[in-house]
């Protein structure tokens, strides 16, 4: 099956592609991108090493993929090592914003950032944000994703309308309980924070999402969330103010528990939207499949937390009960 017209979908339907612009592919690996011919697209391409995990930094050459010449200021003053340790302090981050100012016109267009592990919740990506880039993140990358009929081959004005009603019905919530016929019952407090829309439109200036796209989120109020989230392997992980106490069974989360238990702090609530999502061997489709939800641990500073943390890895829950405040959604 050629994935051609998928590629073209991508570059113009969801990034909004315009002659003459930067178009910027991220890649860990070296992969095949066939930008259909008919696209007057020259795509640059920056194959770099893995950064590792899931909202941890891209390599120092992938910055200057991005930034060219300005990244030299980062390694110079000291911020990039702070920037990859997640441990930024107020007076880099007064750098920074003194350096996306100048940094920006360097920045390319847009972004197709084809990674193992995800750049989506990293100041990196945030930057660029800043600096007007469009923005698409497909981690976990397989081919599979594009296939004729699958998570990203959809209608995206069915999407948004989708995910536009069940904005209107949840956003401004104080709290949301979840339960699920697994074992789970959580209860997140979100009050004063704001659901976002994936919905796969990444045509306005400084726009970023997941591809595929197909889900509401947020970032639930830090050390105000309690309970047990059942997760994939079925282990029960008990939450209290926020933060995983004990993990029950052989989770895949007992070592990141006894090595950085301070990373596993409860970082999103999400909601799947997308009907044509139906894997659940990639949890970057399994998290968008329709009328699931799916919670996350450790970084949310992208999105209107506060927890810079070198960790995201969400974990799915089928068939769940959501209650928004006293609202059956």
């Amino acid at each position: 099956m050629s994935t051609d017209r998928i590629w073209k979908k991508i570059i113009i339907e969801n990034l909004g592609y315009s002659i003459g612009e930067r178009l910027l592919i991220i890649s860990d690996k070296e992969i095949e991108i066939p930008i259909p011919a008919e696209l007057p697209v020259s795509a640059e391409i920056c194959v770099a090493p893995s950064s590792g995990g899931h909202g941890m930094e891209p390599a120092l050459e992938v910055w200057e993929a991005a930034f060219g010449a300005a990244s030299a200021a980062l390694e110079f003053n000291g911020v990039f090592e702070k920037i990859i340790s997640k441990k930024l302090d107020s007076i880099g981050e007064s750098f920074l914003d003194n350096w996306i100012s100048k940094a920006a016109p360097l920045a390319p267009n847009a972004v197709i950032a084809i990674t193992h592990f995800s750049t989506s919740h990293t100041l990196f990506r945030k930057l660029l944000n800043r600096a007007g880039t469009r923005y698409a993140s497909i981690p976990l990358f397989e081919p599979y994703l594009l296939r004729e009929n699958g998570p990203i081959d959809i209608d995206y004005l069915q999407l948004e309308d989708r995910c536009r009603k069940l904005y209107n019905k949840i956003n401004g919530a104080k709290k949301i309980k979840i339960t699920a016929p697994n074992g789970t019952d959580l209860e997140l407090e979100v009050e004063g924070r704001q659901f976002h829309i994936d919905d796969g439109n990444l045509t306005k200036k400084g726009s970023f999402g997941n591809l595929p796209a197909g889900e509401i989120y947020i970032a639930p109020l830090e050390g105000r969330s309690n309970g047990t989230l059942v997760i994939e392997d079925g282990s029960e992980i008990h939450v209290e103010d926020g933060a995983v106490v004990e993990i029950f069974g052989e989770s895949k989360l007992s070592r990141i528990f006894s090595e950085h238990s301070d990373w596993l702090k409860i970082a999103e609530l999400g909601i799947g939207m997308n009907d044509r999502a139906n894997r659940t061997d990639n949890v970057l489709e399994a998290e968008k499949i329709l009328s699931t939800v799916h919670i996350a641990f450790g970084d949310n500073s992208g999105f209107g937390g506060t927890q810079r943390i070198p960790y995201h890895v969400d974990h799915v829950v089928f068939n769940p009960t959501l209650i928004a405040d006293s609202i059956y959604l």
